[in-house]
């Protein structure tokens, strides 16, 4: 018979039933399973599930476009008041010459400007001023003094101008940067196409964890400076619990997930540093060939180094072969990491904000906020991310060190 619309088939219903129940009883023996006794087995089983997930991932990759939206007139900046901010601060010669919103930011709303008759501020400047709802990142008060120790120490980062903690001129806190010049890929999971920007950027990144995390005193919440099985081991537990309480359906990945991370905590050793925490080619600036600038510090946090290289990997082996960028940040002074270690922390950080998105995608679902953002965040990236540490997952149990 003819489907009604947004009627589902029967047979696409049982089979999806039928799925889910093998999954369902698949990730509760992962659960309970020994990662030493049967790891083929568990292998198998993510690879299994893996295969749909790459697949999906494809499927996403080929819908993407570049992210538009009507913004809402509470969240757009009043060219307005930014002038009368700047002409108030440095005098009533300054004129607002250009101003362009850019749209699409979840964390931070950003604008690009001109001013005129500011001698001591440059030409071409961008606001970054919070959004109304930070449940995924910290404020710009918290990003700022950590921007300027990495341009301090020479990471290509914009230049940090000023900070204005107030709410009185634009309604949220906000931060001056200078601008720089380039272009950024549209979604989080592009890459560019010219190899020397990775490479470009594992030079940054030896430099970023060069950076001794003593210089961040005070701007994190109190961290031991050398990391520990025993620290890291409660850390999981915490995270394993957050999970549960969020997920809404089962996940072999995901259990096993845990089960492995679970058997390598004495992956959990060495210096911390400060990481970015979502370091991707979509919070770069390229210009030709060349890697410009890292942007988007709302996420930057003390912990293991091998957390940025593990969360970048999968984006990396789309341009250069793993082994040649790695060998470009050890030759730059990056921190040298053992393959496991890449794999262990790149799965904690993906494993990090993967429960960070479904919480906000709960607090819409429930309620407690009326913004769609938080929702879509949850909805598009959650299988994304997920796809991402089965792609760790399966490499780390097929390979060893």
């Amino acid at each position: 018979r003819p489907l009604a619309a947004h009627e589902t088939p029967a047979e696409n219903t049982a089979l999806s039933s039928a799925t889910g129940t093998i999954i369902e009883k698949a990730a509760a023996w992962v659960d309970a399973a020994s990662m030493e006794d049967e790891r083929a087995a568990i292998a198998a089983l993510v690879d299994w599930e893996g295969e749909s997930q790459d697949a999906a991932e494809r499927l996403h990759a080929a819908l993407d476009v570049i992210e538009t939206r009507d913004a809402d007139a509470a969240a757009l900046l009043d060219p307005k008041a930014v002038e009368a901010y700047f002409r108030a601060r440095y005098g009533k010669q300054v004129k607002l010459s250009s101003f362009t919103q850019l749209l699409g930011g979840r964390s931070k709303q950003t604008a690009l400007l001109t001013l005129e008759g500011a001698a001591e501020l440059p030409a071409e400047l961008v606001i970054r001023r919070d959004q109304s709802a930070q449940t995924m990142t910290g404020s710009i008060a918290q990003e700022y003094p950590v921007l300027e120790v990495v341009y301090a120490a020479g990471v290509a980062v914009p230049k940090p101008i000023l900070l204005e903690t107030s709410l009185a001129p634009l309604g949220k806190p906000f931060a001056v940067l200078g601008r720089v010049h380039g272009s950024s890929l549209a979604t989080h999971f592009d890459v560019p196409s010219e190899p020397q920007v990775a490479f470009d950027l594992a030079e940054q990144l030896a430099r970023l964890h060069a950076i001794p995390a003593s210089r961040f005193a005070g701007m994190f919440a109190e961290v031991p400076l050398v990391d520990s099985i025993d620290r890291r081991g409660e850390q999981l537990q915490q995270m394993r619990e957050q999970w549960r309480h969020l997920v809404k359906t089962p996940s072999i990945t995901m259990s096993a997930a845990f089960r492995w991370l679970e058997d390598n905590l004495d992956c959990a050793e060495g210096e911390m540093s400060l990481v970015h925490g979502d370091l991707g080619f979509h919070n770069m600036m390229v210009a030709g060939d060349r890697f410009v600038a890292l942007l988007d510090w709302e996420t930057a946090h003390i912990d293991h180094p091998a957390g940025d290289l593990g969360y970048l990997r999968p984006a990396i082996e789309k341009v250069v072969p793993w082994r040649d960028f790695f060998e470009r940040y050890l030759a730059a002074g990056g921190r040298r990491v053992t393959p496991r270690q890449v794999h262990f922390f790149g799965m904690w950080e993906i494993l990090r904000i993967d429960i960070a998105l479904r919480h906000c995608r709960l607090l819409f679902e429930t309620g407690a906020t009326g913004d769609p953002m938080l929702g879509e965040v949850g909805a598009y990236y959650v299988p994304r991310f997920v796809q991402r540490i089965s792609q760790h997952l399966r490499r780390a149990l097929h390979d060893a060190d």
